[in-house]
């Protein structure tokens, strides 16, 4: 079969499916956020979990130390001056990282767990819809990379499944922002980045908001894609492959509603910023 052949039946195949997008049942690979050994099965472990930071080795402690500077989502240039510091120092901050984690806010959906089950029940809709939404977002962007990691493909799967919903909805079209705003606070860090390029449909179901109709989505979806690109070996082709998949479902030219963007008064101006 030809390599034309391949790929037409692969884009066939995928527009079959893109208007019942579901959520795929993958094996999320996934690590949870460090926590003191040996204290994860006592009740009220929030201070014995004080007491193992304290009994760590120094050798454990720079070990740990690491851990939590990954999950923190800094730069190389940022962790140097960090690693510098004296074990009692790196102690303390240990030992903050996990008050804040051992910290409980009752009836609030706090965890990814809980996120994924909300954002695929069946009855979501509307301003609730919105409110968890809004409240994914801050997660996503407040917690450290591991929470990312743990709200994982299953997470983003959810996600890219109340976008499709919203988009052949008008009365959700607030959530759609969302949705991409929750993208994006996602792709924030290497784990959910790769995530995103290398998920089949991401990307394509992405550049459905390219949209005048809705120009605070279509800059946002913009910015995303812009990025994306920019992310090698293949950060380009993906993008470019979402936005082509994305115009022949539309079935109109690749770049045309970048180009009613441009001319548009309501986008001209943000998108030749860009």
């Amino acid at each position: 079969m030809s390599d034309f052949r391949r790929e037409r039946d692969k884009r066939s195949s995928f527009l079959e499916k893109f208007n019942t997008f579901r959520q795929k049942e993958k094996k999320d690979k996934t690590r949870t956020s460090w926590r003191p050994p040996d204290v994860l099965e006592e009740p009220g472990f929030g201070d014995a979990g004080q007491l193992a930071i304290s009994n760590l080795t120094d050798g454990e402690v720079n070990e740990k130390f690491e851990q939590m500077l990954d999950d923190m989502n800094l730069t190389e240039e940022k962790k140097s001056p960090l690693r510098n510091k004296k074990p009692d120092e790196k102690r303390k901050m240990l030992a903050l990282q996990w008050k804040g984690i051992t910290v409980q806010h009752k009836g609030v959906i706090d965890n990814p767990s809980d996120f994924i089950r909300e954002l695929n029940h069946p009855e979501l809709r509307g301003e609730k819809r919105l409110r968890l939404l809004e409240s994914l977002r801050v997660s996503l962007t407040s917690n450290p990379v591991s929470w990312v990691i743990d709200f994982g493909v299953n997470g983003l799967n959810a996600v890219l499944k109340n976008l499709t919903y919203c988009y052949d909805n008008k009365s959700e079209r607030r959530s759609v922002y969302e949705c991409v705003r929750c993208l994006k606070a996602y792709m924030n860090n290497k784990f959910g980045l790769m995530e995103i390029i290398k998920h089949e449909e991401a990307l394509t179901i992405l550049a459905r908001s390219i949209d005048r109709v809705d120009p605070s989505t279509m800059l946002e979806a913009l910015r995303l894609l812009a990025a994306i690109c920019l992310v090698p070996p293949e950060g380009h082709e993906k993008a470019l492959e979402g936005i082509t998949v994305c115009s022949e479902i539309r079935n109109q030219e690749r770049f045309t509603p970048i180009i009613d963007g441009l001319v548009s008064s309501g986008t001209n101006t943000a998108m030749r910023l860009l």
